[in-house]
């Protein structure tokens, strides 16, 4: 395991204004995708695309109350709230490298740091970039953003 990782609690454990918000990034999600692309993890949300049976990104919450922090002293600043995870490593993250995907959503990859990734446990080995969920984010901008990313 390389990097820091977060081990989620089951959603009902976050704040309401949270899960609100993650739980309709999901819903907006269903109404795109088929929902054999969305896996429903109790702590978290994942999107599978149809070229790899890897998960591309993730929908979760963080909270510094809740959940586990893994490899603490590696841990980024991050506020509490929901984020946006998209895969770093393996072949669902080449095949968002060599889609058109990040290019033609702008108000999102520009959010990304390339070189900072988390793992969610327990899968150590699967890397992720992230951003935030901002105030007043278009949840419906940020779903289609991520149904593209599924159907890579």
């Amino acid at each position: 395991m390389s990097g820091p990782a977060y081990q989620t609690v089951d959603l009902a454990a976050y704040r309401p204004a949270y899960r609100r918000v993650a739980g309709e990034v999901f819903r907006l999600l269903q109404a795109r995708i088929s929902a054999a692309r969305l896996p429903r993890p109790k702590g978290s949300y994942s999107i599978v695309p149809r070229s790899t049976e890897q998960r591309i990104a993730k929908i979760v919450i963080y909270q510094h109350d809740r959940g586990k922090r893994i490899r603490p002293h590696l841990w980024p600043a991050l506020s509490d709230g929901v984020y946006v995870l998209l895969r770093a490593n393996g072949p669902a993250a080449e095949v968002l490298r060599e889609s058109a995907v990040i290019l033609m959503y702008p108000d999102f990859s520009e959010r990304l740091d390339g070189t900072r990734t988390l793992a969610v446990a327990p899968h150590f080995d699967e890397r992720f970039h992230y951003f935030p969920v901002m105030a007043g984010e278009n949840l419906e901008n940020l779903a289609a953003f991520l149904a593209a990313c599924a159907i890579c």
